[in-house]
């Protein structure tokens, strides 16, 4: 596995991994979520955020996308999951910030599961805006 930073030429097989993964653990989201949320990602959240991608013989398998100490978005292909490419996403960040922060929804068991197993921590509760779902917003300590 290679871990590089993402160019613009990786945007679609990104997606690929994004809507694949995101139909299984957000299921319970309307589908046209996914469609406002895919030009959102494209246009807006890619452009400002520090993206890194996870490459098995140079196919796209999983990415992970930063804004600050923050996990904008975490998404492995559903083929690839539970191998520790997810594990191996959020580590390259690990030593470049004291705290790690994401938000998770709360129906979204999968996610759920592997952050705790991360270590990441519940810091409160909120409701995301766009879905009206329940989001936790989570941190894990880096440093000590």
């Amino acid at each position: 596995m290679i871990i590089r930073k993402y160019v613009a030429n990786d945007v679609d097989s990104m997606m690929d991994v994004w809507k694949k993964s995101s139909k299984i653990a957000h299921s319970f989201l309307p589908e046209e979520h996914f469609i406002n949320e895919e030009k959102e990602i494209r246009n807006v959240f890619l452009p400002v955020s520090d993206t890194r991608v996870a490459e098995i013989n140079g196919k796209i398998v999983g990415f992970i996308s930063m804004v600050d100490n923050s996990i904008g978005g975490l998404f492995i292909d559903p083929a690839h999951q539970r191998k520790g490419i997810g594990t191996a996403l959020v580590n390259i960040f690990r030593d470049k910030f004291d705290t790690l922060e994401v938000e998770v929804f709360e129906k979204n068991m999968q996610g759920r599961k592997f952050y705790k197993k991360t270590g990441f921590v519940i810091k409160d509760t909120s409701i995301e805006e766009s879905t009206k779902e329940v989001s936790l917003n989570l941190f894990l300590k880096t440093r000590l």
